[in-house]
């Protein structure tokens, strides 16, 4: 809004502050429009007398003037760079995927993504009990941890039941909380009683490596092993059906619980990382499966301030709630909509969602005033078939997006890859 109005309202407001012309020094205006400047002479007519106070306050008011009128007119003409314009059917708007990283065999199914302080991905994949470490700067990719070696491992917790790991979270500073259990790509079954949550540390400051980082300036810079230094449970939750994503919540400062979704009975566990102690935090219907569909209600989940969002996955529906300090419903579960369909997501502060739509092939973005974007891929394209996670990484300038390669729904029916990590610049 302008301070002054019109420049017509500009010009009465400067007559009316000015008596006769001859007890004033003259005060020419000049409007650049093409440079959105205003330039301001002012002058008096030879010769003169030395001006009165009346003049000098009279000309302490014209500067004035003209200074907001600078302000004013500046901010009301446009620069000659027409504004940026999002053309979401104009592809050469579409941001660049780059892939970082992909696995040998088709088959390989990436099902969540953590990223850890110092950069690097920590992938879980469902197709085999395995938690993978890549780093994005170089591509490289290694086994972080095994369940299956673990297993075998007589001196170990017996992991006999663990083929697949779901959800991953950082829960304290390079400590994540997974989600692991027994459970089959074919018919996508899983195993009531084998799911239970475990804790990967990765401190270790007795084993850092160290690498030149020049994408972080010069120097050397110490990178934390890709193997824990530590793996523990925290605890078996026997009455789960199908555990899967998950997220910390921390609504006191004494208080820790990771939250997971259990989709086939459409519910969310609470898990206190201190004791261990879990239990039912929310259960709602718009969380179970739709009716006649695949078991598969609520998956992705994350907590942003007093809401948790959530997906439902065969129902195709992005919904929140607001909780109280356990995790329980302190309102209405609402729906933001169903136009998405969602198999897993990432959420800013304030709100913009970033989905990954699995069998669509595509990164779909919601903002918060309600638009929504087909941001990436597409449905019968090969850049990211099927699409079934994406992380922010920590400054919220690139998205990570993790493949099944199309092994669920080929793209156009029988185009098939490797489960692999791709990056998109934000």
């Amino acid at each position: 809004m302008s301070v002054l109005g019109s420049p017509h309202s500009l010009r009465s407001g400067m007559q009316g502050a000015f008596p006769s012309s001859s007890d004033r020094p003259n005060v020419l205006i000049m409007s650049c429009l093409n440079t959105s400047r205003i330039f301001a002479i002012l002058f008096r007519p030879p010769p003169s007398p030395p001006l009165s106070e009346n003049s000098i306050m009279y000309l302490t008011q014209s500067l004035t003037l003209v200074s907001l009128a600078t302000s004013t007119l500046a901010f009301q003409i446009p620069d000659s760079k027409p504004p940026s314009t999002k053309h979401t059917d104009d592809q050469t708007t579409s941001p660049v995927v780059r892939d970082i990283f992909q696995f040998p065999d088709n088959g390989s199914f990436i099902d969540n993504i953590a990223v850890r302080p110092d950069g690097t991905l920590l992938l879980t994949r469902i197709d085999v009990p395995e938690v993978w470490a890549v780093d994005p700067q170089t591509g490289s990719g290694e086994l972080a941890y095994s369940f299956a070696q673990q297993s075998s491992d007589s001196d170990s917790n017996s992991n006999s039941d663990i083929t697949a790991v779901f959800g991953i979270t950082e829960v304290e500073h390079d400590v994540f909380a997974v989600v692991a259990g027994k459970f089959a790509l074919e018919g996508f079954a899983a195993e009531q009683g084998s799911f239970g949550v475990w804790k990967l540390d990765f401190n270790d400051n007795s084993n850092y490596d160290v690498l030149e980082l020049p994408w972080w300036g010069e120097g050397k810079f110490p990178l934390t092993r890709n193997t824990p230094s530590e793996v523990s449970k925290i605890v078996d939750i026997p009455e789960a059906k199908a555990l899967g994503a998950s997220t910390l919540y921390k609504p006191r400062h004494d208080a820790r619980y990771l939250l997971i979704s259990d989709s086939p009975d459409g519910m969310i566990w609470r898990v206190d990382l201190d004791s261990g102690e879990y239990a039912v935090a929310l259960q709602d219907e718009s969380m179970l499966p739709a009716p006649d569909a695949p078991p598969m209600g609520v998956n992705g989940i994350h907590v942003v301030g007093e809401y948790l969002h959530y997906v439902s996955v065969t129902k195709k529906e992005y919904r929140r709630v607001k909780i109280d300090e356990n995790a329980n419903a302190a309102g209405p579960f609402e729906l933001i909509t169903s136009e998405i369909n969602p198999d897993s997501f990432d959420i800013t502060d304030d709100g913009t969602a970033y989905f990954a739509t699995n069998p669509e092939n595509t990164i779909v973005k919601y903002t918060p005033e309600g638009e929504i974007v087909d941001f990436a891929g597409g449905k019968n394209s090969t850049v990211l078939p099927g699409p079934t996670c994406c992380a922010l990484d920590k400054k919220g300038q690139t998205l990570y997006v993790g493949t099944n390669g199309g092994l669920m729904a080929p793209v156009g029916g029988t185009y098939k890859e490797p489960g692999k990590i791709a990056a998109i610049s934000l």
